[in-house]
């Protein structure tokens, strides 16, 4: 029943969507705790947002890269990053 409504879901946003929003919520979520390794007497939300911009930066970067080589920028694309850098901003604020 919960399989059939994950697929259900995934089929609707489309497949590339999730990928964006997993890889961007991972990748803040590693420079985050990079940033917690190197200096974790920092308070949590500074680590947070170190990667929270290290992810935007990113996300942003590609895009950028897209354009120049003709696929076009999508901001459908930056939504779903953003999404999923969002959620890694929450995630590792709170439990850091």
């Amino acid at each position: 029943m919960i399989k059939k409504k994950i697929y259900s879901l995934i089929d609707k946003i489309g497949m590339d969507k999730f990928a964006h929003k997993y890889a961007m919520q991972s990748l803040s979520m590693i420079a985050t705790l990079i940033s917690f390794n190197i200096d974790p007497s920092l308070p949590s939300v500074i680590h947070s947002t170190i990667g929270a911009f290290t992810g935007l930066t990113i996300s942003v970067l590609k895009e950028v890269l897209d354009y120049i080589c003709g696929r076009g920028f999508d901001l459908k694309d930056l939504k779903w990053d953003a999404i999923g850098i969002a959620e890694s901003f929450a995630t590792t604020s709170i439990l850091l």
